[in-house]
């Protein structure tokens, strides 16, 4: 049963998150983490940090999650949960891509969107930054140091991820 309710969360945020794949990672934090509570915080935000470190971020965002849920069966169920919607309005929209693409209401609805999206996302960022004040002030530090390396420098979300790591391991040796 938890296997079939995986793949409902999963296939709904497929099907109804639109801007790319960082739109749908409050959508997933707010069903999983806060609403069902399979997943703790912490652990949703090890998937991403994980996911960030790999081909494919969010495919091994949602498998992860779905392992940690369900096991292998939970993995294979989330990502097939998650893309099947995608997947199968590319198949029926690809034909009238270039008609939908230029029409106003398209644009209208694209243009609401978007905002809505960064919205979500600053609401996540603020649920980090209160995971980030139980490492005090190194956190802080390596939190607003990050924030300001992907901001100003074309640095890779690996480099970063793979220094923090090594300064995780530093920080706690035990």
């Amino acid at each position: 049963m938890k296997l079939l309710q995986l793949f409902l969360e999963t296939f709904m945020v497929g099907a109804f998150t639109y801007g790319g794949g960082y739109a749908i990672i409050p959508v997933l934090k707010s069903e999983l983490v806060d609403k069902l509570r399979w997943v703790s915080s912490k652990d949703f935000g090890f998937a991403i940090a994980v996911g960030q470190l790999t081909p494919g971020p969010l495919s091994i965002l949602v498998a992860f999650l779905g392992w940690k849920i369900a096991g292998l069966a939970g993995a294979i169920v989330a990502t097939v949960g998650l893309f099947l919607p995608a997947f199968l309005a590319v198949l029926l929209l690809a034909r009238f891509y270039s008609v939908l693409r230029s029409h106003p209401r398209v644009q209208g609805i694209m243009n609401a969107i978007y905002p809505a999206i960064g919205a979500l996302l600053i609401s996540v960022t603020i649920d980090f930054g209160k995971e980030i004040s139980a490492s005090g002030w190194i956190g802080w530090l390596v939190g607003i140091g990050s924030f300001a390396l992907m901001t100003f420098t074309s640095l890779s979300p690996a480099w970063l991820f793979g220094a923090c790591i090594i300064f995780g391991v530093a920080w706690h040796p035990k």
